[in-house]
C-alpha cells in the first residue's frame, strides 16, 4: 500500500509518503507502517522517517510524529 500526496512542511513544498510492508522473520511475519515527509530546501532534501509495526502506531505515536515534524523551522534570510 503506497500513498503519496503533496503537502507542507512550514509552507515549503513537500511530498507526505506512507506506506506499508510485510517483513518475515522465519515462521513470523509483521506489517510495518512506514510514514515520510520529504522536502528540498536550500539545495538540501530533510526527510522525517518513522517505522515502526503497524499494530504500535497509535495515537501517541502520531502526536510525536506531527510534533517532530512541527519543530522543523525554515528561516529566508535575505
Amino acid at each position: 500500500n503506497l500513498k503519496i500526496e503533496k503537502g507542507a512542511l512550514n509552507n515549503f513544498p513537500a511530498y507526505l509518503i506512507q506506506f506499508t510492508s510485510k517483513v518475515s522473520s522465519g515462521t513470523e511475519s509483521y506489517i510495518y507502517l512506514t510514514k515520510q515527509i520529504q522536502c528540498y530546501y536550500d539545495s538540501k532534501i530533510y526527510q522525517i522517517t518513522i517505522n515502526l509495526p503497524e499494530k504500535m502506531y497509535d495515537s501517541d505515536m502520531n502526536i510525536f510524529y506531527n510534533r517532530v515534524i512541527n519543530s522543523f523551522h525554515f528561516e529566508i534570510a535575505y
